[in-house]
């Protein structure tokens, strides 16, 4: 193990309390993004998970690479920091800047990773959108001529091919998403920050960390994440959050209700909740009889707030 556990400290990184948001952050739970400024216990990264995201990270530069050979498409920056093009408290740094010879436009570049594809994406994850567009509203700001953006799923597993598909910006919406977040940290920490820059409500010599999570912890964090209901063939059960199953506060320093409960059944045409679910009544009918406004890519089209292009 000896080379192994040199690469294995090369890959080691210290978990920091952070001062800022990420666009990472955007569509992920909000409890975890506000816990993060302070210094909650947590599980540790594997080794296995560290070699994971590196690879993930090299397989990106090296389809990268293979982009730039083309005759239509040239790279102009890799891994680029937009911070000065991002609201104060916000960080972000795209994977790729591409320049397309044929329609004269620039662009952002965001490669995703999965385990597998076999479900066929037919749209992008609605967190993955609102990441690129705050790529494409950061450009915007920073006097970048583009006005679409990319987002590429490739299958780890190469049992699949990848998907594209083209996002158009909208600065609202972004702005929106992360108003929600910037909000939740308002509650919980208050003036104990100023912008992207700690500063104490007391005095220099206090430890800001301490203060920060004194004051975090007499305030309430944003509520764990609902459960989600699950359909299998006639059955409803109702899931834990899949963010939670990832969740590396889980059980830690949040408790979410990680149970699996059946809740309803179909039997005789008719839908059947047990007494202690029928606070679900209505997102069970929601999932059995789907209004249009409720259906998420016939929502999206017709208000035309996404105008996805997918390109096979």
């Amino acid at each position: 193990m000896q080379i192994l556990n040199e690469i294995y400290k090369q890959l080691e990184k210290e978990y920091r309390s952070k001062t800022h948001f990420y666009v990472t952050d955007l569509g992920t739970c909000p409890r975890k993004v506000i816990m993060n400024f302070g210094s909650y216990k947590k599980k540790p990264q594997t080794n296995a998970e560290k070699i994971m995201f590196y690879k993930a990270e090299n397989d990106h530069r090296a389809m990268a690479r293979l982009l730039n050979k083309s005759d239509r498409f040239f790279i102009i920056r890799e891994e680029f920091s937009i911070n000065d093009g991002l609201p104060e408290m916000w960080h972000g740094r795209l994977d790729n800047l591409i320049y397309d010879k044929e329609d004269k436009s620039i662009s952002p570049l965001d490669w995703k990773g999965t385990r597998s594809l076999k479900y066929q994406l037919e749209l992008p994850k609605q967190s993955h959108v609102s990441q690129l567009r705050s790529y494409l509203m950061a450009l915007i700001n920073m006097q970048f001529p583009t006005d679409k953006g990319y987002i590429i799923y490739t299958d780890r597993t190469g049992s699949y091919e990848g998907i594209e598909f083209v996002i158009e910006p909208d600065n609202d919406s972004v702005l929106a998403e992360m108003k929600i977040y910037e909000d939740w940290f308002e509650n919980c920490i208050g003036e104990t920050i100023l912008s992207n820059k700690i500063r104490t409500t007391l005095d220099n010599r206090l430890d800001t960390l301490k203060l920060r999570e004194e004051i975090m912890a007499e305030n309430n964090l944003p509520p764990i994440l609902d459960r989600s209901i699950k359909q299998i063939k006639n059955e409803f059960y109702l899931n834990p959050s899949w963010q939670c199953d990832y969740c590396y506060y889980q059980n830690l320093s949040c408790k979410p209700n990680m149970s699996k409960n059946k809740i309803a059944e179909i039997k005789d045409d008719k839908l059947k909740i047990r007494k202690e679910y029928l606070e679900y009544e209505g997102r069970l009918n929601e999932i059995i009889n789907p209004k249009d406004d409720k259906d998420f890519y016939n929502f999206c089209k017709r208000e035309s707030k996404w105008k996805l292009k997918k390109k096979k």
